[in-house]
């Protein structure tokens, strides 16, 4: 999506004047900004410090509210803020150009939104679903964020791009079955492992969702405990309110049938590991499992990272020893960094960050003395459909990635790694050079918001 957009508003009196201007320039063959929606808005100057000249206009929503009510957002201002806030704070911030209800599904309480500034990185991917160039969006308040990834990016893209490929994807849920003693809770493990079981569990499970395939279920006994895993594909949304409606679903259905009834059961017994940092995912993935690699020139590693491929391998190795010492689940750099500004961005849960940051980056020098670069992150939950997907700002920047329609999520995958892996040697080149204090002093302190490593 090409375009500037402009959004600015003010509170006044009782109610909120929305001020805004919407303007999309495109490129002229004199080199000119040519509006292609509205009358030309006068170019301004940076020397004659002149400033924009906005037009108040009154947002009209395409979602008409009930007259004589109050908006949604104004009635829990009043019930959930504290009335020394009321009186002292100017919320008008918190307004949206959009009507509530477009928000209300997503979140409770609802009393406005917040802004949160967007960067963008470039990244070349060679994937099995994506491939080309990928602008993507970083909603981030860390400065310095977006310089980093976008120069660890320019390392990839001038080295032909990341290599990328998904092994699987899977989402679980995993109820636990509690019954009188271990000999009651065989006895129903023998009756749930019976192969004429699943089939039933999977007809009904599947008929709670149009994405979700009930594609495995494993059980294991724990003393009076049966606990068992249920493992779904969930197409192109994360899954997990797929897996949850499903399996609830699916019990409900078979237990009244089994031989012996459990004294209690439970949807969730913490063994899927959601929102949970755990090293097991390498082996039993949650959300998408997808792993990259490039190799990069020795004379652009120097020229780009201002630094050596053995100053990065070694610092590397002993990044990998120190995590390991410290009883890190994963073995990355900052991984979490790029996930929170992607997800926050793009709709996605961003509590799944704890899960979805676990993973392993190695640098090291191959035999021509170039700098290898690999990175696998097991447990990717994201989703292009479902959830804050569909939110306006959030939908704009999925928009912008472009991804292919049929397999957007395992192309999203391949285009979040190379963004991740730019990062990962970004920071390591950045701390080999001792500038790791500088460019953070540089772009916190002394920022301008535009960066030359794009």
């Amino acid at each position: 999506m090409s375009g500037l957009k402009s959004l600015q508003w003010a509170a006044t009196g009782k109610y909120v004047r929305r001020y805004f201007s919407t303007t999309r320039f495109q490129h002229s063959s004199t080199g000119q900004d040519i509006d292609r929606n509205m009358k030309p808005l006068e170019k301004l100057s940076n020397q004659t410090k002149q400033k924009n000249k906005v037009t108040p206009v009154r947002y009209q929503s395409s979602q008409p509210k009930t007259a004589g009510l109050a908006s949604t957002s104004t009635v829990n201002r009043q019930r959930y803020i504290h009335p020394s806030a009321l009186e002292t704070v100017d919320l008008s911030p918190l307004d949206d150009m959009f009507d509530d209800s477009v928000y209300t599904r997503n979140v409770e309480n609802f009393v406005g939104t917040v802004k949160v500034p967007i960067g963008m990185v470039n990244v070349n991917v060679n994937g099995m679903h994506a491939n080309g160039p990928y602008a993507v969006p970083l909603a981030t308040t860390e400065s310095a964020l977006v310089a980093s990834y976008s120069r660890g990016c320019k390392l990839i893209n001038e080295s032909g791009g990341i290599n990328t490929a998904v092994l699987r994807k899977t989402v679980q849920r995993a109820p636990e079955f509690v019954f009188q003693n271990l000999l009651d809770a065989y006895k129903f493990l023998q009756w749930f492992n019976s192969p004429d079981l699943f089939p039933i569990m999977k007809q009904v499970a599947e008929t709670t969702t149009n994405h979700g395939k009930l594609m495995k279920i494993a059980a294991n006994l724990h003393g009076n405990k049966v606990i068992t895993k249920w493992k779904y594909e969930s197409g192109n949304a994360c899954g997990q309110n797929i897996c949850t409606f499903a399996t609830n679903a699916a019990i409900q259905h078979i237990l009244p049938k089994a031989p012996i009834q459990p004294k209690v059961w439970y949807l969730e017994s913490g063994s899927s590991q959601d929102k949970k940092a755990s090293s097991g995912f390498f082996n039993d993935t949650r959300g998408v499992y997808v792993t990259g690699e490039v190799v990069c020139p020795k004379e652009v590693v120097e020229r780009i990272m201002k630094t050596t491929v053995d100053n990065i391998s070694e610092l590397n190795q002993s990044v990998l020893v120190g995590q390991h010492m410290q009883g890190c689940a994963g073995l990355t750099c900052h991984t979490a960094n790029a996930l929170a500004a992607v997800f926050i961005a793009c709709g996605q849960d961003a509590a799944c960050v704890s899960e979805s940051h676990i993973g392993i980056t190695e640098m090291r020098k191959t035999r021509e003395g170039d700098l290898r670069l690999c990175i696998t992150i097991p447990s990717l939950m994201i989703g292009t459909v479902g959830g804050g997907t569909s939110l306006p700002s959030q939908k704009t920047c999925l928009d912008m990635l472009q991804l292919p329609k049929e397999s957007s999520r395992d192309a999203f995958a391949e285009v979040i790694l190379g963004v991740l892996l730019g990062g990962e040697v970004s920071l390591t080149a950045a701390v080999t050079a001792h500038q790791f204090s500088t460019a953070h002093h540089k772009y916190a302190r002394q920022g301008t918001g535009i960066s030359n490593r794009t």
